[in-house]
């Protein structure tokens, strides 16, 4: 999780140069009317969305993480307390511990993103950028082939844009591992709670930090016969 700022950081920093390069060739031809036409104006909007876009997903994945880290195994454990797992146990209450937990997690991140403005899903952070990277590439080139930048300027951009990708990737990559993780330590539970059953273990699985939650209000690998 340490390098979680150093690559959220260099996404927003090659977002900040592929937006400064729109203002940079915008405002050197202000002054002559009629001399970007409308591809150069539709080009520099394409890099313009990318660079939003990349910040979007920065948005977007650290809320994401936030949500699972600390909405969704807090409210596994509250709903898991409000309904009491432990008293009378039965599937059809563990199932509704796990329902609830998941209605108060979605309304948790849901006024999180209202009181913060993020609208961009996590998913749609990342079908925006693969859709907007292609069109930067050659958007760059053509820049070139009008003597609006330099090459040097356009590779410049090139290695940002990969930076920026190489740093999702790595986002992602962290997202899964957090996951991953927390999916073995409920899947534990599921398989120690229910007398070493291994399909109690897999269907605990895919609950991750909710089921987390419900798993540390029921008492962690705690067999139901003890």
């Amino acid at each position: 999780m340490q390098m979680m700022p150093l690559t959220t950081q260099s996404m927003i920093q090659s977002a900040h140069n592929l937006g400064g390069l729109v203002d940079d060739v915008l405002s050197t031809n202000s002054t002559h009317p009629g001399k970007l036409s409308d591809d150069d104006i539709r080009v520099l909007g394409n890099i313009s969305e990318l660079s939003k876009a990349i910040v979007s997903a920065v948005n977007a994945k650290s809320y994401s993480l936030i949500g699972a880290l600390l909405a969704s195994t807090p409210a596994g454990f509250v709903a898991a307390k409000a309904i009491d797992t432990n008293e009378n146990p039965s599937n059809f209450k563990t199932i509704g511990a796990l329902l609830t937990g998941s209605i108060i997690t979605g309304a948790t991140m849901k006024l999180l993103n209202a009181l913060i403005g993020q609208s961009q899903s996590e998913e749609n952070a990342n079908i925006l950028i693969e859709a907007l990277v292609d069109d930067a590439e050659s958007g760059l080139k053509h820049l070139v082939t009008r003597n609006l930048i330099t090459q040097n300027t356009a590779n410049t951009m090139l290695a940002d844009i990969n930076k920026a990708q190489a740093a999702n990737n790595k986002i992602n990559n962290v997202a899964g591992a957090v996951y991953g993780i927390e999916s073995l330590f409920t899947a534990y539970h599921g398989y120690k709670r229910n007398n070493d059953s291994i399909g109690y273990g897999l269907a605990w699985w895919l609950t991750s930090g909710m089921g987390l939650g419900v798993a540390l209000e029921q008492g962690y690998a705690k067999p139901l016969n003890q």
